[in-house]
C-alpha cells in the first residue's frame, strides 16, 4: 500500500450505488440494454453491432486516473474501457477491480469487449492520482 497516494476528488456522477442520473447511454436497443436498478447497473449486449455504451465526460487527456469497478454477478461476456484511448479490458468476473490509466479521451466509458455480455456493475469511481 502506498501511504502517500494522494487523490483528487471523485469524478463520476451516481457511480456507487450505480443510478442513471449524470450516465448517457449510446448505442442501445432491444437487445443492447443499461438497466440501473437497485444500485447496479446491468449491461446487457446480445452482438457487436450497435456498441452499447455508458458513459461520462469527465476526463483531461494525459492525467493519470485511479479507476476502481465493482461486479457484482456476471452472466456472459466482459467489460471495457476506450478511456485510454484504445482499448483496456474492465472486468470478467465478479469482484473489485483498481486501475491507473492515462486518459486518451475526455469521457470515461464502459462497453462490451466480447460479444454476449451480461454483467452487473455495483460501482464505479474515477479519481485524479495527484500524487504517489
Amino acid at each position: 500500500m502506498n501511504s502517500s497516494l494522494v487523490l483528487g476528488p471523485e469524478l463520476i456522477v451516481n457511480g456507487s450505488p450505480m443510478a442513471a442520473a449524470g450516465w448517457s447511454v449510446g448505442g442501445n436497443d432491444a437487445t443492447h440494454i443499461a438497466t440501473f436498478s437497485g444500485g447496479v447497473l446491468r449491461y446487457q449486449s446480445d452482438t457487436t453491432s450497435p456498441q452499447l455504451n455508458v458513459f461520462q465526460a469527465v476526463l483531461t487527456i494525459g492525467k493519470i486516473y485511479q479507476v476502481v469497478i465493482g461486479v457484482s454477478a456476471r452472466v456472459s461476456g466482459s467489460i471495457k474501457t476506450d478511456m485510454t484511448g484504445s482499448t483496456f479490458n474492465l472486468a470478467t468476473s465478479p469482484g473489485s477491480y483498481i486501475y491507473r490509466l492515462t486518459a486518451g479521451s475526455t469521457t470515461f466509458n464502459l462497453t462490451r469487449g466480447t460479444a454476449g455480455v451480461d454483467i452487473s456493475i455495483d460501482g464505479v469511481s474515477v479519481r485524479e492520482v495527484i500524487s504517489g
